[in-house]
């Protein structure tokens, strides 16, 4: 998946308006996560990745650039 693609997907998760999401935003600063916000990302993230991350792995992430780069370091493994 590209960056654009990731990042639209994040927009769909935090209910946001499509290109919202440049990378840069903190995942528990800027988009203010919720319990419902996280279970939607760690859904996308098992559904579109394969990838099972827990909450507090996801919230160690600095940014969405971050949790992207860690997902596709995840898929190379």
């Amino acid at each position: 998946m590209e960056k654009k693609e990731f990042y639209s997907k994040m927009d769909e998760i935090f209910e946001l308006d499509t290109g919202t999401i440049t990378g840069t935003e903190s995942l528990s600063d800027n988009l203010l996560i919720n319990s419902l916000s996280m279970l939607g990302l760690i859904l996308v993230l098992d559904k579109y990745f394969g990838i099972q991350m827990k909450p507090d792995e996801i919230i160690k992430m600095d940014t969405i650039n971050a949790l992207f780069h860690r997902i596709q370091g995840l898929k190379t493994h």
